[in-house]
């Protein structure tokens, strides 16, 4: 089962925002498992993060099973198959 990484940035105003990680040609990342999911995450947080304009903190990952991921972001990534 392909497991993908949400990633959730937080903005002023309050507002926040969903979407999967891409690769660099807009594809979804997919991984084998949740542990190698959690371990790019893990290398995502080790890195340093220039904060976008009104952005007020690092984002924070969530891994999903893709056939658990919530409507709306799979039909995000639905035009990437």
């Amino acid at each position: 089962m392909p497991y993908v990484i949400v990633r959730t940035r937080y903005f002023y105003g309050p507002s926040e925002t969903r979407d999967v990680l891409t690769d660099w040609r807009d594809k979804p990342l997919t991984f084998d498992s949740r542990k190698a999911a959690k371990s790019h995450i893990a290398d995502l947080d080790s890195e340093t993060y220039y904060l976008a304009h009104n952005e007020y903190q690092r984002p924070l990952y969530r891994t999903y099973a893709l056939d658990t991921l919530p409507r709306y972001l799979a039909d995000s990534i639905a035009h990437a198959d």
